[in-house]
């Protein structure tokens, strides 16, 4: 069993799954430089009140990009790449890349050559021709831009370079809306935060002086790994995220372990980004700190990050800064590397994009229980008398794209009448319960709890799914519906109207009772006699009563009429009937008997024009459902044109509680055979 198991049950008018939830509200906003973010509590905001979780990747140094790469891997053909929502390596169907990090090293440390160095002494030459350019062209892509001072050491012994770099670049970058700062890059002091935090805030306050309002990324440290501290001693500013680096030997563990929960509690309190992880798998002693798996690392470092909602910065878009995501030989066709696929798959789940797979649903058997219940009655919400289910089966286009990194599927069945979830559950999934390309899910109901899915289904391999469930409540639910079955961005949606549902019945009408009036009429059939009073009508079908109460013998048909209406659609020839209530004094064979919801009577006088021994036969009854109503002995009943039934509907109207109003098509009532 699957203790994970979640069920939703919502009413009428509640609004329809979106499938899933967005972690940008700007990815419609394509080539538009996106909106200033600021910080509440433990989250980043956008202007419009939406939680944002940053989520992107690290390019090399500018200069070294320009000077040493060929143009396909200069830093703006990076950026196209990590954009290209047409790129269909790995399991995902492209990159949606939201933030770009760019470290600008110190001129002491840079790779690059002197004439491409961040110069202090001249920064405008860095700063016009490599930093402006790649800041806007992300800006134009949709994307944010962390400007990263790549310094790394004791904060106090490169305070002076560092507060040079902050004084020129947040007079630069103060009214771009889509730049943050990031201060430090890994901060070491010994592991003592008190140290390091002076001269942070000191840098926070240099910005401030022309940038008020960009987010600052402050480092941590040795080496970010320190963030318990600044629980008791932030630094004061309202729009501060902090830092982690988290690599495969701070997560595996022993000399290089990280304090994974002390960033787990500063995230419950602050913004926190990981602004470094990735991994490789490498021999070389040198690199141990990059050696990592998929299933290791990688995976319950996702884990971890979206359970705490951590953003995070992945290292290195290139091919030859470790660990790459891309491979030497560049390829087109095979590019990316094993780190490279994980990180393009998490950023589309992740992006809120949805990908509708075309889905046939080619058998669909929709059952009511006995009753249904709406807060009221002595069965209220007795779980025990939730006997309703619904069983779907059929095919789909296309496998769902990144199977591996989803851990939750969802199933909804839908009522397109007013798009309200009629039922909905939610539980666990992951690949490794996809055996054989298969897909496997029971349940067993225990006892005296709601009902669920019994039983799902699914193979990849053929496309094909198969649902069952048990002791559902489906009040509401009418033909046609939708189901939906939900992969992390993929959704699997098909419909079926009553050509489907229960081999061409429709839903049954009982999921109306005490939710809305709903007719449904399964037989009609009119006698026209050329003997005097002789004519015969017959009526049946379902009926249901949005309006009743179960605590009394509502509606009560002893003290109130029925009307039928009995005619051609467009008015030109109409009769009417009424079942009267039994107030009327009782005549001849008159009889009536009530029993709660049940009401039925014969021998009842009617009051049809030209007719005057006319009686009505009728049972009603609320519970079950159903009815039917026969006039006999009546005169003149109309039969349309040639004795057809084509033409003729059928209205009834309870006075009270429901006005059935609706022309019903005899013609195609007739063919139905309940």
């Amino acid at each position: 069993m699957n203790t994970n198991t979640k069920i939703i049950r919502l009413e009428k008018n509640s609004l329809l799954f979106t499938s899933v939830l967005f972690a940008f509200s700007f990815i419609s906003q394509v080539f538009a430089v996106p909106a200033q973010l600021h910080v509440e509590g433990n989250q980043i905001k956008d202007p419009n009140g939406n939680t944002i979780i940053l989520r992107g990747a690290c390019l090399p140094d500018l200069g070294y990009a320009e000077y040493y790469y060929d143009v396909d891997m200069k830093a703006s053909s990076i950026i196209d790449v990590l954009t290209d929502k047409t790129d269909s390596q790995s399991a995902s169907p492209g990159w949606y890349t939201k933030v770009i990090r760019i470290p600008v090293y110190p001129p002491e440390t840079s790779p690059a050559p002197a004439s491409h160095r961040w110069n202090p002494s001249n920064p405008d030459a860095f700063y016009n021709t490599f930093l402006r350019p790649i800041v806007n062209y992300c800006g134009q892509k949709g994307l944010y831009v962390i400007i990263d001072w790549h310094e790394v050491g004791n904060t106090n012994d490169d305070a002076a370079d560092t507060s040079a770099f902050w004084a020129y670049m947040a007079q630069k970058f103060a009214s771009d809306s889509h730049v943050l700062f990031e201060i430090f890059n890994e901060p070491n002091n010994q592991g003592d935060w008190t140290s390091a935090r002076g001269d942070m805030q000191s840098w926070v306050d240099i910005i401030r002086n022309d940038a008020p309002n960009n987010l600052i990324l402050v480092g941590t440290p040795q080496y970010c790994q320190v963030l318990a501290p600044v629980l008791d001693n932030p630094i004061d500013d309202e729009n501060i995220l902090y830092v982690a680096h988290i690599y495969p030997a701070h997560w595996y563990g022993g000399t290089e372990q990280i304090d994974i929960d002390g960033i787990a509690s500063c995230a419950e309190v602050f913004p926190v980004i990981v602004t470094e992880w990735g991994y490789m798998s490498t021999t070389d002693p040198a690199k141990a700190m990059l050696n990592g798996t998929f299933t290791g690392y990688g995976l319950p470092l996702k884990h971890f990050l979206e359970e705490h909602g951590i953003s995070n910065i992945a290292a290195y878009a290139t091919t030859d800064w470790e660990p790459p995501m891309f491979r030497s030989n560049w390829n087109p066709h095979n590019r990316s590397t094993e780190f490279g696929c994980f990180v393009k798959d998490w950023l589309y789940e992740k992006s809120g994009i949805t990908e509708p797979i075309e889905t046939t649903i080619l058998k669909c058997a929709v059952k009511a229980g006995k009753t249904q219940f709406t807060n009221q009655g002595p069965d209220a919400n007795n779980v025990d008398k939730m006997k309703d289910y619904v069983t779907l089966s059929g095919t789909f286009r296309d496998r769902p794209a990144i199977l591996t990194s989803i851990t939750d599927m969802m199933v909804n069945i839908i009522s397109l009448d007013d798009d309200s979830i009629i039922y909905s559950q939610t539980f666990d999934f992951n690949s490794s319960k996809v055996i054989n390309d298969k897909f496997s899910y029971s349940h067993k109901i225990p006892a005296h709890t709601e009902g669920a899915i019994t039983s799902l289904k699914i193979n990849f391999a053929y496309k094909t799914f198969s649902i069952k469930t048990k002791n559902l409540d489906l009040t509401g639910l009418e033909s046609p519906l939708r189901m939906d079955m939900v992969f992390g961005t993929n959704i699997l949606s098909g419909e079926a109207d009553e050509t489907i549902i229960n081999k061409t019945r429709l839903i049954p009408t009982r999921l109306m009772r005490l939710h809305e009036d709903k007719l449904v009429v399964s037989k009609a059939a009119a006698a026209h006699s050329t003997s005097p009073a002789c004519d015969s009508l017959y009526i049946k079908g379902e009926i249901a009563v949005h309006n009743m109460d179960l605590d009394v013998n509502e509606p009560n048909l002893v003290v109130e009429d029925v009307n039928i209406t009995w005619g051609d659609p467009n008015g030109a020839k109409t009769q009417t009937f009424t079942i009267r209530g039994s107030d009327v004094p009782s005549t001849g064979n008159f009889k009536t008997y009530v029993n709660k919801h049940l009401y039925t009577c014969k021998g009842v006088d009617s009051n049809l024009a030209d007719a005057n021994t006319d009686q009505v036969t009728a049972k009603f009854d609320f519970d079950k459902c159903i009815f039917t109503a026969s006039i006999k002995k009546a005169n003149n009943i109309y039969t349309g044109p040639g004795n057809g039934y084509g033409r003729l509907r059928i209205n009834f109207a309870i006075p009270g509680h429901a006005d059935f109003n609706e022309a019903v098509d005899v013609n195609l009532v007739t063919r139905r055979s309940y």
